[in-house]
């Protein structure tokens, strides 16, 4: 075997050990033509090429990469796609109940969709805060955005927040960056404050300090 192939033959190799926790899955989600496919799950694999046509496409395969992302395979077979966002603390899963409305945006003012359909556990892959003062969590699904929380005064409750996410000791970057948190897992938010930063903040149970909850904006 010529010396370049076992080159490659071990990149090849590597990158497949730095993406782990593949599972599972068929499901359909909505994908727009600009998403970019990759050859494998991670940015590290080679860029193929954009999705060409907004649509519905089937996922057939999940994989969780270091990069910090969940992957899916599309089921053409034509490569991976980005699935979720690496930041809050998402994927996650939250219990919905049957009648919870489905909107096609973070906010009210986005058209309404549906409702859930059945009670259940759902997968949020991505949250943003509405000027409306809500969090929002975008479905698994692709079909749409709910509602995850009440208005800003519907304090304390829970938010999963990861390791890496920072604490300040108040709320906003002007203020001094404390710690991270450490460890991921499910925090008690027991204060909200909008920044001019342009970011909702919240103040966490333990009193060590403030944590960007997300943009105030859609």
């Amino acid at each position: 075997m010529k010396r370049s192939s076992i080159v490659l033959l071990a990149f090849i190799l590597f990158i497949m050990l730095l993406c782990t926790g593949a599972q599972a899955a068929s499901y359909t989600m909505s994908l727009g033509k600009n998403v970019e496919i990759y050859s494998g799950p991670g940015f590290a694999y080679g860029f193929v090429k954009t999705v060409g046509e907004d649509g519905v496409y089937t996922i057939v395969k999940e994989a969780y990469c270091t990069d910090g992302y969940l992957w899916g395979k599309l089921k053409s077979g034509v490569g991976w796609v980005r699935l979720s966002d690496s930041s809050s603390g998402v994927p996650y899963t939250t219990p919905l109940g049957a009648e919870e409305k489905i909107y096609s945006g973070p906010g009210f003012a986005y058209g309404y969709v549906k409702t859930v359909g059945e009670d259940g556990v759902y997968t949020i892959v991505k949250e943003t805060y509405c000027s409306d003062g809500y969090l929002w969590g975008k479905l698994k699904s692709g079909v749409g955005w709910v509602r995850l929380s009440g208005s800003t005064s519907s304090v304390p409750y829970t938010t999963p927040l990861g390791a890496e996410e920072k604490i300040y000791s108040g709320p906003g970057f002007a203020y001094g960056f404390v710690q991270k948190v450490g460890v991921d897992g499910v925090y008690t938010i027991v204060e909200e404050a909008p920044c001019v930063d342009g970011y909702l903040w919240g103040k966490l149970k333990s009193g060590v300090g403030w944590v960007r909850l997300g943009s105030l904006m859609p």
